[in-house]
Parts: C-alpha cells; sequence; structure tokens
C-alpha cells in the first residue's frame, strides 16, 4: 500500500509540473491585467548595501524601483523573485537571483508604488564593482504566470554601478 501511494504521489506531482492547473476564473480576469510587455514602467530609485554579519563573504544589495503602471482599472501580479545582472566592462553579464518585496497582489492599478528587490553578491564582487566605473546593470520582474500563465518580464534600462549610484552603509 505504501508503494502504490509512493507511485501515485509521484506521479501526481510530475503531471502537475507538465500540467499545471490554469486559473482563468471570471474572478482573476476581473482583478488582474492580462499579461503585456507595457503594463509596468520601471526606473530604479535608490541603490543600497550592507554587510551581512552571518556571512562576512557576502553583501546585501537592496534596489528600490518608482512603479509605473498603465493598467487603468486592474493590478499587475509579480513573481516574487527577480533578476539582478550586472554587466562588466567586457559586457560579460553576471545574474543574480533577488526577492521581490511587493505588495501581495500585486502593482495598483493608477498608483505610482516603489517596490525592491533585495538579495546577496559576493563580496568580491561587490569590490570590483566599487572600484570600476565601468560596471552597467539591469533589473528584470516577471509577471506572476501563477495567475494568468505568461512569459512576460518588465525590464529597467541599463544603469551604472558606482561609488556615486550605489549607498554603501557598511563603511
Amino acid at each position: 500500500m505504501a508503494l502504490v501511494a509512493m507511485i501515485l504521489g509521484f506521479a501526481g506531482y510530475t503531471f502537475g509540473q507538465f500540467y499545471p492547473v490554469v486559473n482563468s476564473s471570471a474572478e482573476v480576469k476581473e482583478h488582474y491585467a492580462e499579461p503585456s510587455d507595457d503594463l509596468l514602467k520601471l526606473s530604479v530609485n535608490a541603490i543600497s548595501v550592507v554587510n551581512f554579519a552571518p556571512k562576512p563573504n557576502l553583501k546585501n544589495l537592496t534596489l528600490t524601483f518608482k512603479v509605473v503602471p498603465n493598467s487603468k482599472d486592474k493590478f499587475v501580479p509579480l513573481k516574487t523573485k527577480g533578476e539582478f545582472i550586472t554587466i562588466d566592462s567586457l559586457n560579460k553579464p553576471t545574474t543574480y537571483i533577488f526577492e521581490v518585496n511587493a505588495d501581495d497582489e500585486g502593482v495598483k492599478p493608477q498608483v505610482v508604488s516603489y517596490i525592491t528587490l533585495d538579495g546577496f553578491i559576493p563580496r568580491s564582487e561587490y569590490e570590483k564593482i566599487r572600484h570600476s566605473n565601468n560596471y552597467k546593470a539591469q533589473c528584470i520582474l516577471y509577471y506572476d504566470s501563477d495567475i494568468i500563465p505568461t512569459k512576460v518580464s518588465y525590464r529597467t534600462a541599463l544603469f551604472l554601478l558606482n561609488r556615486t549610484t550605489v549607498k554603501d552603509f557598511s563603511e
């Protein structure tokens, strides 16, 4: 019996991974905006960094974005993870997965709001960025595909990472 339950449980999990339940109820469609690349305009408002005491080899980086929605009457749901991409002087990108801190329902319609992207980068990488004026970055947030299946994302314009753009509170 236990073996049969284990096999059925694994089969159910695997089936769910390949054929997720699509939530297309009328209530969801009334509350959330249809996925579209132009629903949000993101601009970097502030970048700060602090030491991460439990792991001295990491720096905690926080980016705050000003978010301007194009949705007139519906929320724009966001995934809880986003990307922070650094680009060195040789145009080599390095991608970090950061936590998105936003309202649980998403970005409110017709309200300029602020959300944060928060995560960790290696101290050695941060030191390279800090001592160079040639690093650029970009952030990517994703429409929550658990609400409505999609691959829509929202990107910031490229921005500079240097001593003047990053407030280092660990000094």
